[in-house]
């Protein structure tokens, strides 16, 4: 019995597709807002893939699993027979949900590359791809990031990809993770070419310009072969996020606009935090009468001249955010493209300009 198009329209996400593999762990995750106060409903249909179809209910139905969301946050781990669409079993198929908590909103971003891998192909070279595993309580591992294949090299470089650090190591950087590469086969064959253990501490230390190399090793040649020094590396870049600086310390400067200190102190221009900003703003509107024109290349190139100084007296950890309130009339159009323009190839890598506009305000400046 398969789905119909009606069944399946509220398909919420779906997973990549372990080739000639009775025994798959995806690697996709996906995430779903849980509110205690609701009944919310989950089915997990497994299909086999037919490379004729083109839609998933065209696909052989394999099982289902229904349940609701509140039993998976409960229990953390289900492992549960497959039933058929008409409340049959399935046989002997099953599936396993492993749910956890994202509590913890740190993320890490990852660049990885990899370097004279092991030749697994007959006529080729390689199709390397990695495996992100984590170590659970209990000491087993558990998939969490699979990568995408790179054809025919030794030398690949995959995409940078975002996990949460709670999906990663339960947000203890200190936990250690497992990397495994595979050498991808069309026939799920897929062939090992090595591995290596490290911490999300350890990838930590990795910077934009400096690089992090592990031994990619192969335990079974390792035994075997007494010259045996690894089967090729891996390197690891960590990209930096906005969050990244802002758990580093990173400092935030907001400006308003027409260049005068809303305070009204030029000498010391600062207000301390947002609730800072909000009341220096509040105090100053009774005393002040808007007018135009409404020039904004003046504030973009004073702010730009903010940043310029915090570089020169090597101040990296400062963010630099520009905020124009306006009922959308800009009077110096041309003069504010070239200043933005300019601005995004500003010398200053630490420090951004970041626009933002909102209209229907009850005033024009």
């Amino acid at each position: 019995m398969q789905y119909s198009p009606k069944q399946l329209k509220a398909k919420l996400e779906r997973t990549e597709t372990a080739v000639n593999n009775l025994n798959p762990v995806f690697g996709v995750k996906f995430q779903v807002d849980y509110h205690f106060e609701e009944i919310q409903k989950l089915r997990f249909a497994l299909f086999d893939e037919d490379k004729c179809a083109t839609q998933l209910y065209e696909h052989d139905f394999l099982g289902e699993f229904i349940c609701t969301l509140g039993v998976i946050v409960s229990n953390k781990k289900l492992h549960r027979p497959l039933i058929l669409a008409n409340g049959k079993p399935a046989g002997k198929g099953s599936i396993m949900i492993t749910a956890q908590e994202l509590s913890d909103n740190r993320i890490i971003t990852l660049t990885l590359s990899g370097r004279k891998l092991d030749k697994k192909d007959f006529f080729g070279k390689s199709d390397p791809y990695l495996e992100f595993h984590k170590q659970g309580e209990d000491g087993t591992w558990m998939l969490v990031h699979r990568t995408e294949v790179i054809k025919n090299t030794l030398d690949p470089s995959w995409k940078p990809f975002t996990v949460p650090l709670i999906s990663l190591c339960n947000g203890d950087v200190d936990r250690n993770i497992k990397v495994l590469c595979y050498d991808y086969d069309n026939d799920g064959g897929h062939d090992f070419i090595g591995e290596f253990q490290t911490t999300a501490a350890k990838m930590s230390e990795a910077q934009n310009s400096v690089e992090v190399e592990f031994d990619c090793i192969n335990p079974k040649k390792q035994k075997k072969k007494k010259n045996y020094k690894n089967s090729g590396f891996i390197i690891i870049t960590r990209d930096y996020t906005f969050l990244d600086y802002i758990l580093g310390g990173c400092q935030l400067m907001f400006t308003v606009s027409h260049e005068f200190a809303i305070n009204f102190d030029p000498t010391n221009p600062f207000c301390s935090g947002v609730e800072g900003i909000a009341q220096a703003y509040s105090a100053c509107l009774p005393h002040i009468r808007f007018y135009g024109p409404t020039n904004f290349a003046p504030i973009i190139n004073h702010v730009a001249r903010f940043a310029a100084q915090a570089l020169q007296q090597e101040k990296a950890a400062q963010y630099f955010n520009l905020l124009i309130i306006t009922d959308g009339v800009i009077s110096d159009m041309d003069e504010t493209r070239d200043a933005i323009i300019q601005r995004l190839n500003y010398p200053c890598p630490s420090s951004s300009l970041a626009w933002a506009t909102q209209t229907s305000l009850p005033w024009s400046s």
